[in-house]
């Protein structure tokens, strides 16, 4: 007779647990669905509730602070731990009494592999991972570290300026301390949140052109400053002008201005105080002041307006005008420009006469320097004749001595060989034949006290 092994206990069945666990699956299925966006808008209310404080904010935040769906997890989670760990159990201590056959051993595998993935879903109900989180900080950008936690005396110091300045820091890169925020009961229900809240304040430069054109404006609306002279004759004037804020002014800015943009500010609260004092420089001045005198009314709105924000962190680099006045009425625009036209034509003819009259000054000067430069000429030419009839008169002084001092050396000579006979034969007195030696010469000092010959020299007739 055969022995036969008989196993004493009770297979499990597993029908039952597994209609049961298809409906706690799909609930814990949603529920880790359901968790993922949940902590996006869970963690973006509790920090709203944190910096605003409202009412609405609070009641958000404790409504997603319920966590459903984390519920929905931890419950599916304990139904199924109840259910197969029983069942696993049952089923190693059957087989371990169940005598050992060919093909034990694999079979033995399914309930661990059940096993393994019942653990897989265990795991998914663990809270969030505390990744850490930085922010970066630009060079054009003046960051602040403001704790989101405190008591009420800490946070009530965020509203002093000496509290911000302390606050600003000079780090590039910036991590954002976490704490954990439980969201429920479960195990896994919490996130985690900041702790503080980095606010940057951006420097760049931001420049302006309110003007009436749709071409050379900052925006193609209308943007010009609206002003009246004291007639109340209605003009436009156009703006340009460029703000900064300094490195050391971001705490005033942030102070004064917390939660908006340097753009913002200077699109409404700078434009607001330009248009005033705008308004009330051309409102005394009638309106041929208004064009003579922009340029100081704009160099008033300058000061005051660099002055005024200059307090409030934000630096005036310039305010100038742009395009000039356009007039609303195109008639006081037409007349003014009639105006102008007729007095730029007198202008060019006196000028044009003052232009004739300095050509025929030029002309007679001219005539008057031709006549003095002829004149001078003359002076010169009748000097340099004088002096030529003075060079000759001299040289023929010269040669009369030399011929009176020849016809003495002749005579002194003649007188040393004559030998006291007298001549056989005289000739008489005028004859051809003596060739002037019976004429009377002058002696050399008649020839030298002889006056020269005066040449006519030319008057200056004026």
């Amino acid at each position: 007779m055969a022995n036969v092994s008989v196993s004493i206990v009770r297979k499990p069945r597993a029908l039952w647990r597994i209609l049961l666990s298809i409906p706690f699956l799909v609930t814990l299925t949603v529920g880790i669905i359901a968790r993922s966006p949940q902590t996006v808008i869970q963690t973006k209310a509790a920090i709203a509730a944190v910096n605003s404080g409202t009412a609405q904010n609070a009641v958000s935040s404790a409504i997603i602070s319920s966590d459903v769906a984390g519920w929905m997890v931890c419950v599916s989670l304990i139904v199924l731990a109840l259910t197969w760990p029983v069942y696993i159990l049952d089923s190693i201590q059957y087989y371990r009494a169940r005598p050992r056959r060919k093909g034990d051993v694999s079979s033995f595998s399914s309930p661990l592999l059940l096993f393994g993935l019942l653990g897989c879903f265990g795991l998914t109900g663990c809270g969030d991972y505390q990744e850490k989180k930085y922010e970066e900080v630009a060079p054009n950008e003046a960051a602040f570290v403001i704790p989101l936690t405190g008591t009420a005396d800490e946070q009530a110091q965020f509203k002093s300026l000496d509290y911000l300045t302390k606050a600003k820091v000079a780090a590039k890169r910036i991590e954002i301390p976490t704490e954990q925020h439980n969201t429920g009961r479960g195990p896994g229900s919490y996130i985690w949140l900041p702790t503080v809240k980095v606010i940057k304040v951006d420097r760049s430069p931001i420049t302006r052109e309110w003007t009436r054109g749709k071409n050379n404006g900052t925006s193609p609306k209308d943007q010009a400053i609206a002003v009246e002279s004291l007639e109340s004759i209605n003009f436009r004037a156009g703006v340009s002008l460029t703000v900064s804020i300094r490195d050391e002014d971001a705490p005033k800015f942030l102070y004064f201005y917390f939660g908006k943009k340097l753009e913002d500010v200077v699109d409404q609260n700078m434009r607001s105080f330009v248009q005033g004092v705008l308004s009330r420089e051309f409102g005394n001045l009638t309106l041929a002041e208004c064009a003579k005198s922009k340029a100081k009314v704009f160099k008033t709105a300058y000061e005051e307006t660099k002055t005024q924000f200059l307090e409030k962190g934000i630096t005036l680099e310039y305010l100038s005008s742009s395009e000039g006045l356009e007039y609303d009425d195109p008639k006081i625009q037409e007349s003014i420009n009639k105006k102008f036209q007729a007095e730029n034509d007198i202008l060019v003819a006196k000028t044009e006469a003052l232009a004739n009259e300095e050509r025929n000054k030029v002309a007679l000067s001219k005539a008057k320097n031709e006549a003095e430069i002829k004149l001078m000429q003359a002076k010169a030419d009748a000097e340099a004749a004088q002096e030529f009839v003075k060079a000759g008169d001299a040289m023929m002084i010269k040669a009369q001595v030399d011929i009176a001092k020849a016809q003495a050396e002749a005579m002194k000579t003649a007188a040393e060989k004559w030998n006291g006979s007298v001549p056989n034969s005289i000739l008489p007195q005028g004859t051809n034949m003596m060739f002037g030696l019976d004429q009377q010469r002058p002696t050399p000092a008649q020839l030298l006290t002889k006056s020269p010959t005066t040449v006519p020299v030319a008057q200056d007739h004026k």
